[in-house]
């Protein structure tokens, strides 16, 4: 199964990609390209990864690590097995809710 990015982690937004001044981090704090910080972007908090650092600023990016990939899928059934009574009253309580 092959999933385009846009109906799997989306296409990279420009405006998730800052520069951010390094007194934005706490001091004494190792920072390396790659890690990933904890912060807040105009709209939300959200997952930000370091993609390049100077002496005076870092710069973050808040796109999923997979945005703008292809994403492929594969798989087999290993095996196959009658559903427990349990497994069978949930799933109907979930059909029930849509």
């Amino acid at each position: 199964m092959h999933i385009a990015p846009e109906d799997g982690f989306g296409t990279p937004q420009q405006e998730l990609i800052a520069k951010v001044p390094r007194s934005a981090f706490p001091g004494g704090q190792e920072l390396v390209v790659g890690m990933q910080v904890q912060g807040r972007s105009d709209s939300d908090e959200r997952q930000f990864t370091i993609i390049a650092i100077d002496d005076e600023s870092v710069t973050v990016d808040g796109n999923h690590p997979l945005a703008g990939m292809n994403l492929c899928f594969k798989g087999s059934i290993a095996d196959v097995r009658k559903a427990t009574e349990d497994e069978l009253e949930n799933w109907s309580d979930g059909m029930e809710a849509q």
